[in-house]
C-alpha cells in the first residue's frame, strides 16, 4: 500500500486501541474491530475441534489458546521433500487486551467452518471482576 492509497483509508483503520500479543510460535490470523456496540475477534482456525479450544475473559483481556494438529492428510511416512510449508500446528495462545468495558455475561463465541468469531459487547458500568470461561458453539 503506497501513501496515496493509505491516505484513503478512513481514521480508525491506522489505529490500533487493541493491545494483541500471543505467547507461543504459532499464532493464528486474526482480525479485531470494534462497532458503536462491542468488539468483535475472528480468528482463522482451519483443522480445530472445538474441545481443543479454551477461551476465556479476565482483567480486560480475552485469552484464546488450543491445539492444532495435523489431518491426517498427511503421510509423513512417504514425505521425502517438503517444498512449502506454511500451516502451523502445536499449541498456541493468544491475548487481546481489550480497550472498553466489556459485558463478560454476554460474550458469545461461534466456530464455523474453520472460522472462529468471538463477540463482545461493550458496556458503559463495570462489572464485578474474575474470569469467565466462554463456551464456544460448533456450526456446520
Amino acid at each position: 500500500m503506497n501513501k496515496r492509497e493509505a491516505a484513503r483509508l478512513p481514521d480508525w483503520f491506522h489505529k490500533k486501541p487493541i493491545l494483541f500479543y500471543a505467547e507461543t510460535a504459532f499464532s493464528p490470523p486474526t482480525d479485531v474491530w470494534e462497532t458503536p456496540t462491542e468488539i468483535r475477534v475472528v480468528m482463522e482456525l482451519a483443522f480445530m475441534a472445538v474441545e481443543n479450544l479454551q477461551l476465556s475473559y479476565e482483567d480486560g483481556f480475552l485469552s484464546v489458546s488450543g491445539v492444532r494438529t495435523p489431518p491426517s492428510l498427511y503421510d509423513r511416512e512417504e514425505m521425502t521433500r517438503v517444498y512449502q510449508k506454511e500451516i502451523d500446528y502445536g499449541e498456541f495462545q493468544v491475548k487481546i487486551k481489550m480497550n472498553s468495558r466489556i459485558q463478560r455475561s454476554q460474550i458469545q463465541a461461534v466456530y464455523r467452518k474453520g472460522m472462529l468469531l468471538i463477540r463482545l459487547p461493550k458496556i458503559s458500568q463495570e462489572e464485578a471482576p474474575g474470569e469467565v470461561e466462554i463456551p464456544v458453539q460448533q456450526e456446520d
